[in-house]
């Protein structure tokens, strides 16, 4: 009895030549992802240690008279807080890092790569969520308020509210105390007229 053989076709010169190539870029792209994220980091790090009190509020949309006071600790208050939407988008390049390094060693459909492309895309999703939240030149401490203002310009607005609210009750008591008096003056015209009137 003669058994079959089964002979492997000979392999594609083409194909072969697409796979090293495609491999190539994505181990190329696996280490452009860890640059691109460092260049990231260090690129917020300059700007809030370096960047001046004017640009900053005019980054924040804020007068620049609040940030009179820009010393060191409110800087890295702001890099803190503007790193935190920065910080998802980095989580977003190491997944796309580890999903390109398995396409790199051929796992192209493997769940290490595909669940590797879900981190990508959840962590750009939640950087895109947090910076319409904290934004890229929002200046947030202590001393601001949840509006971005500083407590004191916000205590100054409540008070300046309250005093308008008082002289609107003022106002609408004087008002209502002259209907009174003309309603009463009214009242007496009238009797007045009742009592001088001949009876038939």
């Amino acid at each position: 009895m003669i058994e079959p053989t089964i002979t492997a076709s000979a392999p594609d010169p083409a194909r072969q030549t697409r796979l090293r190539r495609v491999r190539l870029l994505s181990l190329v792209l696996a280490r452009c992802f860890v640059a691109l994220a460092v260049l990231l980091t260090l690129g917020l790090l300059f700007y809030w240690l370096t960047a001046s009190a004017g640009s900053v509020a005019a980054d924040a949309n804020i007068p620049q008279a609040w940030l009179s006071g820009l010393g060191l600790g409110r800087r890295l208050a702001g890099f803190a807080i503007s790193f935190v939407p920065l910080a998802c988008l980095v989580f977003a390049l190491m997944a796309a890092r580890r999903a390109f390094q398995a396409f790199a060693t051929g796992d192209f459909f493997g769940q290490n790569a595909i669940r590797n492309l879900r981190y990508f895309g959840l962590g750009l999703l939640a950087s895109a969520l947090l910076e319409t939240g904290f934004g890229s030149g929002a200046v947030r401490s202590p001393e601001f308020g949840r509006t971005g203002r500083p407590a004191s310009a916000v205590a100054r607005s409540r008070q300046r509210h309250a005093a308008d609210l008082a002289d609107r009750r003022h106002h609408r008591g004087d008002c209502l105390g002259h209907i009174g008096s003309i309603r009463a003056r009214r009242r007496k015209r009238a009797v007045h007229l009742m009592r001088t009137s001949p009876c038939p």
